[in-house]
This record gives structure tokens, sequence and C-alpha cells, in this order.
């Protein structure tokens, strides 16, 4: 019985410290790192972003550095109309929409980047939702992002 209760007691021990850590890392951080930070809405209700497109179901958000050129870009995925994914680039004064697909494709929510051709770009990784198990990868064209960027397709699981 003395045992367990030891248990118990060093877990919560562990418990308490661990919780007094995150507290204090918490309040350092709203202290220090607030004046860092700086967060603006933007929106295409307020005309700040081109909209994706027509449909209202956007599916996935990824945020990386689609051209290399050292500022994060993101890339909206949407599953009910064309075109279904779309990146946005900010050139200075605002956000500039360029396709990627320019079909209607049931993406799900989520996805991933990664060099899967292993040429020194991040490529698209994203899944179809519940009607189907097709994983599809857009191959990134950087340097030359005017070339189309060029879709894969992969059945799950993978044969």
């Amino acid at each position: 019985m003395m045992r367990i209760l030891q248990r118990r007691a060093r877990a919560w021990l562990s418990l308490v410290v661990f919780l007094t850590g995150i507290y204090a890392w918490q309040t350092k951080c709203m202290t220090q790192c607030s004046a860092e930070v700086r967060w603006n809405l933007k929106s295409t209700a307020h005309g700040d972003l081109p909209v994706p497109n027509s449909g209202n179901e956007q599916t996935c958000c990824l945020v990386f550095d689609v051209d290399q050129d050292g500022i994060d870009d993101f890339v909206i995925g949407e599953r009910t109309q064309a075109p279904s994914l779309v990146w946005y680039k900010w050139h200075g004064k605002g956000w500039y929409r360029y396709i990627i697909d320019p079909e209607a494709l049931p993406l799900e929510a989520g996805g991933a980047v990664a060099d899967i051709d292993g040429d020194g770009d991040l490529d698209l990784v994203v899944g179809e939702d519940y009607r189907g198990n097709r994983i599809w990868w857009w191959e990134n064209p950087a340097p030359e992002l005017r070339r189309p960027w060029l879709r894969r397709k992969r059945r799950w699981p993978l044969s």
C-alpha cells in the first residue's frame, strides 16, 4: 500500500512541476513576446484576399514557402468547386492568387508538404474525402513557377 501511495505522490509531484513549468513559460512569453507578435486579420470578406473559388467548403490550408523566396505563402484547397487548389503569394502590397489545380476535386481536410521528387522544393500531398481512397500529390514546378503543377495519383493502401 505504501508503494502505491509513493507512486501516486511522485506522479502528482511530476504533474505539478510540469504545470508550473508551463505556467512560467507562458507568463514569460506573455510578458516578453507580446510586443514581438502582431496579428492582422485578413479576409476575403473584407477584400484583403482574392476569393479561392465559388465554393464554400475550403477543406485544407497549408503554409509553406512555395517559391523559396524566404516568405511563407499559403495554399487553400476546396472540395466542391473548381479550382480545387490555389496558392496565395505576398507581393509587397497584397496577396495574389495562382491556380495550382484548375479542376474540382473532393479534397479532404488537412494535407502535407514534402520534397517527394527530391528536386529541392516542397510538393503538395492531399487525400480524397470520404468518397474515395485516392491520394494526390502535386509536383512543385519551381523554379519555373509559370509551368503547370503536375498532379499525380495513388490509391490507398499503397501497392
